[in-house]
């Protein structure tokens, strides 16, 4: 940032001083500092490789392999990942119609404390916590007091707008805060548009999610949204005459937050999502709701054929873990396979097969097929495989249940390639039973020895994939250390901080994922804290990425998996934008082999194109006064070549 700042000054006196000779002194300094950031960068992979015993000499890497499953919410809007409110007096709280509030209310921001803290001790030992402190800027509809019911915190500059019914003003959350409540009193009917954006962002942004966010995405080529859709939780409340999700039932980019509330029991609007992608330039696994009806999913499609990035692929899944018994959309979808086989006029016990788990299992077969079809219809035929990739998941260590799946689509649809591009599961490895006074490099060898042990399970499994002509993919992977279980829980959770973990998961996906024939794998996931129940994150901090087991994802996937680039004409090419962020003008220098003519677009944050033009030659200007401040995406086709970067606009 600081140097893109300096570069903004430099080129203001070049214009007027050395317009002739801008570009190409602009070139080598901006090689000699990257250059420069790449002889750290090595340096620093190169101490890591050596740590974990990895050699770099032969070092392998698999781009575009390796995906990720997203964690925390990390919106710029803390109000978004609110987890809802609550009544100051009573028990209950009248919402509008967006979820906001209509009396005297408690909101609950944010608890990022460590597992325990409000009833020590805590299950981390060294008590890892992120640091939310800072100023943030508070703004609302309608007037109240404000004051703490969690950590404590100071509101500074709090002006009220009479003429627009709105109130402003500065929190500021002291160091060592993680509990974030805040009261909103003497209302006189609630409060609306509550925004509370983070330190580091001007209270009129229109970014959506946070930088790190970004940044932390680009060693992965994809992300599952499965914890932001809130799919273990989308079995709607339904009524006996109505047994399915509807798309006017869906939540809304305007809801008080993308948390559940009310009958809403879904995760972030879709929009968000496929802003998400759109920014961050990375694919997207979507899980759709186990009770989602055609029309549902039709008018996804149609979204997403509509708003999302030109060249973004969609891996389709029906829910999450549908075979996993002690989910509610295991239970949703068993109940309806066996009122269906019940009518006597169903194919999907076709051969007199009567054990219900199979039977659930062809129906989570037939609807993913069902899915990939209503998409085909609104994407194309030739989408298939290669934009629109259905995703038939099951489970790892009973290969037969997916085999039934399989076995049925074969049987009433023919060949399940025609349908299905994968075959997915979950391939993780854990240490078993936790054992008392455990040490750290006695968890991690046996975590190691895990993945060994079920290297049989995952060929088998690969074999069926292989049989029926589909790629076998991982939908979640990686380190397990839940389950609820206490035993040593302070070395379990130490040990997934220590750099042998990192060793660990790449051992994992070296030597048994991608040499038994596994394609695209999703770890699990980027970013959470760490307890009893898991210490999934290959992140606790998403301002820190330089944990283990981050650090051997990033290498493992070659460093980043932004997909700059598509066509042949120029790979691993990189288009020259700056000063990034910019204000009034953006200079372009586009990689050799890029000549003739160029045509640009630039996008906002949801995929509408909001500028574009025709450039001949590789090095051209492009004025942004008219666009408002705010992250875009810059696509810019050269021949076959077709290059993307992304852009901040900052107006004074």
């Amino acid at each position: 940032m600081r140097f893109f700042a300096f570069a903004s000054f430099v080129s203001s006196f070049l214009v007027d001083f050395l317009r002739a000779r801008f570009l190409l002194i602009f070139a080598y300094c901006y090689r000699l500092i990257n250059y420069l950031l790449a002889m750290k960068t090595a340096l620093f992979a190169l101490a890591f490789l050596v740590s974990t015993n990895i050699h770099f000499a032969h070092a392998q890497t698999f781009s575009g392999k390796i995906g990720v499953n997203l964690g925390a919410f990390e919106f710029v809007d803390a109000m978004k990942s609110s987890v809802g409110w609550s009544p100051i007096t009573g028990s209950t709280i009248a919402l509008d119609s967006n979820g906001w509030p209509m009396a005297d209310v408690r909101a609950g921001v944010f608890d990022v404390r460590p597992f325990g803290a409000w009833a020590p001790p805590t299950d981390d030992p060294q008590k890892v916590m992120t640091d939310v402190s800072g100023t943030y800027k508070l703004s609302f509809i309608g007037k109240a007091t404000l004051s703490s019911y969690g950590d404590p915190f100071t509101i500074q500059n709090q002006l009220y707008d009479a003429a627009n019914n709105r109130t402003t003003a500065d929190l500021l959350f002291a160091k060592g805060g993680g509990l974030l409540l805040i009261n909103f009193t003497n209302t006189n009917g609630g409060v609306r548009n509550v925004r509370l954006i983070r330190p580091g962002y001007s209270d009129t942004t229109t970014e959506i999610f946070r930088r790190e966010l970004i940044d932390d995405l680009c060693p992965f080529s994809t992300m599952r949204f499965m914890d932001w859709e809130a799919t273990n939780n989308d079995a709607p409340v339904v009524s006996d005459s109505d047994q399915y999700e509807h798309w006017a039932n869906r939540k809304q980019t305007n809801d008080a937050t993308q948390n559940s509330w009310g009958k809403k029991r879904d995760g972030i609007a879709w929009e968000y999502a496929i802003a998400l992608a759109n920014q961050a330039k990375k694919d997207m696994w979507v899980t759709i709701p186990v009770a989602a009806d055609d029309d549902y999913v039709l008018q996804l499609a149609e979204l997403m054929k509509a708003s999302l990035a030109p060249g973004l692929r969609i891996y389709l899944e029906y829910s999450n873990e549908v075979w996993n018994s002690g989910f509610p959309q295991f239970r949703w979808n068993h109940a309806r396979a066996l009122e269906e086989v019940a009518t006597g006029h169903s194919d999907l016990n076709y051969d007199g097969q009567t054990f219900d788990l199979y039977l659930a299992s062809r129906r989570v077969a037939r609807r993913i097929k069902e899915i990939g079809d209503i998409f085909r219809t609104v994407y194309g035929d030739a989408a298939f495989g290669t934009t629109i990739r259905p995703v038939f998941a099951s489970q790892v260590a009973w290969a037969e249940l997916a085999r039934q799946g399989l076995s049925y689509l074969q049987h009433t649809f023919g060949d399940p390639s025609k349908y299905l591009y994968a075959l997915a599961g979950a391939p993780y490895f854990g240490e078993g039973t936790p054992v008392k006074n455990e040490s750290i490099p006695t968890i991690i060898d046996t975590m190691v020895a895990s993945s060994d042990a079920s290297r049989s399970l995952r060929t088998t499994y690969a074999g069926l994939a292989a049989q029926y002509g589909v790629k076998l993919v991982a939908y979640e992977g990686g380190p397990d250390t839940g389950g609820g279980d206490t035993t040593d829980i302070g070395n379990r959770i130490l040990a997934n901080r220590d750099t042998a973990m990192g060793s660990a998961v790449t051992h994992d996906l070296k030597d048994n994922w991608f040499p038994i024939g596994g394609d695209l794998f999703m770890y699990f996931g980027l970013n959470g804290n760490s307890s009893r129940y898991g210490c999934w994150g290959a992140l606790e901090d998403i301002t820190k990425p330089t944990t283990p087991k981050y650090l051997a994802l990033k290498s493992l996937s070659g460093g980043c998996s932004i997909a700059a680039v598509s066509g042949g004409a120029l790979p691993n090419a990189r288009v020259l934008v700056f000063p990034n962020p910019a204000r009034s003008v953006l200079h372009i220098r586009l990689p050799d082999g890029a000549e003739g003519l160029v045509k640009f677009s630039i996008f906002d944050i949801l995929g509408r194109k909001v500028a574009g033009g025709v450039h001949v030659g590789r090095i051209f200007d492009i004025s942004i006064r008219d666009l408002q401040a705010g992250v875009y995406t810059a696509e810019f086709i050269s021949g076959s070549a077709q290059l993307r970067e992304r852009i901040v606009i900052e107006h004074p």
